[in-house]
């Protein structure tokens, strides 16, 4: 995870008695970083960028540079987001890429062959609201496939209007 202070993150962090994995320090490619085991157990990296530094200063071989393609993802704001997760699996067939989620609280990455989208509850505090407390659809979304009545008979089944509440 890129932080904009990393030296002052790792500071609190440590203080707050997070297990240290590894300590803080700059690498050979020019990242200042720090590694720390999360409650599960997982290994998180926190990182900044120090300096520029080209790969064959330090023995990396680059057989073809990395390109990023840019992509929308949008985000559907909706009532019960672990429900439009269930709804999305089922009647497109979605990949769950990501999901976090407690206390009724869900946000999820979600791809449908590979048109990716983000599923989150409401959150009026931030200024996002489910259609029905909007009064209106949020978000427009379009799904473009080969077999579009295929697709349309998968989702005609489900009930919609139940999740997006």
């Amino acid at each position: 995870m890129f932080l904009e202070d990393v030296d002052a993150h790792f500071q609190k962090a440590k203080s707050a008695g997070a297990k240290i994995v590894e300590d803080l320090h700059e690498t050979e490619y020019g990242e200042r970083q720090y590694g720390a085991e999360g409650l599960a157990g997982h290994h998180w990296l926190f990182s900044r960028h120090a300096r520029d530094i080209s790969p064959d200063e330090w023995g990396a071989t680059v057989s073809q540079p990395a390109v990023m393609t840019p992509q929308l993802s949008p985000m559907l704001a909706v009532g019960d987001g672990n429900a439009a997760i269930e709804f999305y699996k089922a009647a497109f067939g979605a990949s769950v890429l990501w999901h976090l989620g407690g206390g009724g609280h869900a946000v999820a990455g979600l791809s449908v062959h590979g048109a990716k989208f983000f599923v989150a509850n409401e959150s009026p505090h931030h200024g996002t609201r489910a259609p029905a407390a909007a009064g209106f659809t949020t978000v427009r979304i379009e799904l473009f496939v080969g077999d579009p009545v295929a697709v349309h008979r998968r989702a005609l089944p489900r009930e919609l209007s139940s999740i997006v509440r």
